[in-house]
């Protein structure tokens, strides 16, 4: 898991459906104040786009949802290739806003033909379920070239990004001998150097857009285009964004539970629905205490539980915050 300080420009990128329906996740990298660079083929769904920033858990209803005013496909734009790459401008900035720089031509020994990088993202940990994680995890890869095409670089490590991870941040560490675990501005100076576009079903392979690219590097420092006025003088002003659209919360439904009250064990299957990015349990001892709700996952298990009166509890949760109504179990342990 990403340490608390570290990756304070990886956003997520969130696909809502106009109805404001959860579709898809996919990882971001604010490289200015009001602008991401994340996957191409995360932008062409016809979805709804909002991003996420200043925190590690993911869909965090704490944090704001700001809208995305204009997307930008880079030149020649295809999918899962080197050109699979989009900027993302935002309605506004996030606070703080901490952009990192994309290498510059002159760093570029620090990105060799093969190279170390690290990576974060929400993705999931589990190709065979294609659970997001509940929080932002990081891990390194080494990138190669020789990938089928210039500009592709391709990784095969035990750390790779999975679902969810795609268009997320891949960093390097200027002059340093030893790289941190801990990516933020305060240990060292960082620079973004590629996004994982494709990989295997296992998430075993992984390709990337290698972002050093000097057209690409150009387009995603390239200021956003203004549309002049017919009869010249200054610039006509961009559109007002538009408010994004309340988001229902998700629904919960507890399936199962299983209690073995001499035992002391329970176990407990659940699902939810709508706007879903994941679930949040608590287990409380006493009516009387308030419930603390922690990140979980279907199926969740306790074990030498005491004896007494317990009441579980389960929320889905979502961008547009959690099930205001968690589904409950009342039971007791002898």
């Amino acid at each position: 898991m990403a340490a608390g300080s570290s990756w304070p420009w990886a956003v997520q990128v969130l696909l809502l459906s106009s109805g404001g329906e959860f579709r898809g996740l996919c990882g971001g990298t604010l490289v200015q104040p009001t602008r991401v660079v994340t996957s191409g083929s995360c932008t062409t769904t016809g979805d709804d786009i909002f991003v996420i920033a200043n925190t590690k858990e993911l869909a965090d209803p704490t944090a704001p949802l700001i809208s995305v005013t204009n997307v930008r496909l880079a030149p020649s734009w295809a999918p899962t290739t080197a050109r699979d790459v989009a900027t993302l401008t935002l309605s506004e900035a996030p606070d703080p806003a901490i952009p990192i720089g994309v290498l510059g031509s002159g760093e570029g020994g620090d990105f060799p033909t093969s190279a170390a990088a690290q990576v974060a993202g929400w993705g999931t940990t589990e190709p065979a379920t294609g659970d997001p994680s509940l929080v932002l995890r990081q891990g390194q890869v080494t990138l190669t070239e020789g990938c089928g095409e210039t500009g592709l670089r391709c990784s095969t490590t035990t750390t790779e990004p999975c679902f969810g991870d795609i268009g997320g941040p891949v960093i390097v560490q200027l002059g340093a001998d030893t790289v941190s675990k801990d990516p933020s501005p305060e240990n060292g100076t960082w620079r973004l150097v590629a996004i994982p576009i494709a990989g295997t079903s296992d998430c075993t392979e992984l390709l990337y857009a290698d972002l050093t690219q000097p057209e690409i590097r150009a387009f995603i420092e390239a200021p956003d285009e203004v549309e002049q006025p017919s009869g010249g003088g200054n610039p006509a002003p961009p559109p007002s964004p538009p408010a994004p659209s309340p988001i229902p919360p998700p629904q919960t439904k507890l399936k199962k539970a299983q209690i073995d009250a001499g035992k002391g064990t329970a176990g407990f299957r659940f699902k939810g629905s709508g706007n879903l990015a994941g679930f949040q349990c608590a287990l409380a001892s006493s009516p009387h205490k308030k419930a603390k709700f922690k990140s979980c996952r279907s199926p969740k298990r306790y074990r030498n539980l005491a004896p007494g009166n317990y009441t579980f509890q389960v929320r889905a949760i979502g961008p547009g915050g959690p099930d205001p109504t968690p589904a409950k179990k009342r039971f007791t342990i002898r």
